[in-house]
């Protein structure tokens, strides 16, 4: 359907986007001040589009994008940024598409698959983990919402709105208490 619209309303002319229509139709999901969308690149790719009021979370997207950048090597288990974009009304972080999240996929499935996949799929979120934790990356709201799950079925950490890099010289880090109420360690 978008493929067909060839509407884009990131009207920006780098912007690597053949179509973005914020309409409920194409809405995936949805968060406080935040909505995001299917969109599709002028590659052909569909990606999700990430649309958040500015002003609202203006640190944190500022945050997100940062820790994106940060990431320059690939790992099969964090989702890849695409693009980010920023007018006078809204910001937008451009990920790669997923099938759903975590949560989404517990619910969806028996027990049998979970106690078979489980364990896969435990090794893969500590390998993104590991690889964020390699970059001196503290992800800081990990829950099954931020892990997403790809078309393949691998599991791909998400969302590092809150996210905290440790530099070099540091061993600890002493912060307020970050995270999703229900999800932070005690």
């Amino acid at each position: 359907m978008l493929n067909k619209m060839n509407c884009n309303q990131l009207k920006e002319t780098e912007t690597p986007m053949q179509a973005s229509v914020a309409e409920n139709r194409f809405k995936i999901g949805a968060g406080g001040f935040s909505c995001v969308y299917v969109g599709l690149m002028k590659d052909g790719s569909e990606v999700a589009v990430k649309r958040i009021l500015v002003q609202s979370e203006d640190e944190t997207v500022e945050n997100e994008k940062e820790i994106m950048s940060l990431i320059e090597t690939n790992s099969p288990f964090i989702v890849k940024y695409r693009h980010f974009h920023r007018d006078d009304t809204f910001m937008y972080l451009i990920v790669d598409l997923c099938e759903e999240t975590l949560r989404e996929l517990v619910h969806a499935c028996s027990i049998g698959h979970l106690k078979r996949q489980g364990p896969r799929m435990i090794r893969e979120i500590l390998s993104g983990l590991e690889f964020l934790h390699g970059k001196g990356i503290l992800h800081r709201d990990l829950k099954p919402s931020n892990v997403l799950v790809d078309i393949e079925g691998r599991m791909k950490l998400a969302d590092f709105g809150i996210s905290r890099v440790v530099n070099e010289d540091e061993t600890t880090v002493e912060t307020d208490a970050k995270g999703t109420r229900g999800w932070m360690l005690p």
